[in-house]
């Protein structure tokens, strides 16, 4: 398995497959398959916020008297 890192202005790229160390190959693998759950559940929580702010938005929008101020973009 082929995983590349982004460090400041680098992209460093292993192949995990190659580390001879059991443990350090096995807890690399444990932890690449961590990192793309939890980008995935970051993905699917951010696409959530998303539609629900939209909602929000909408529910708002249509209720003119719950309006306190409004704030010109700059």
């Amino acid at each position: 398995m082929v995983v590349s890192i982004k460090k400041d202005d680098n992209v460093l790229t292993y192949d995990i497959s190659k580390i001879k160390d059991d443990e350090a190959r096995i807890t690399s693998s444990v932890t690449v398959t961590k990192v793309n759950t939890l980008e995935t559940l970051n993905e699917a929580v951010r696409f959530a916020i998303d539609g629900h702010r939209l909602q929000l938005e909408k529910i708002l929008g249509d209720c003119s008297e719950a309006l306190v101020t409004e704030k010109k973009k700059k």
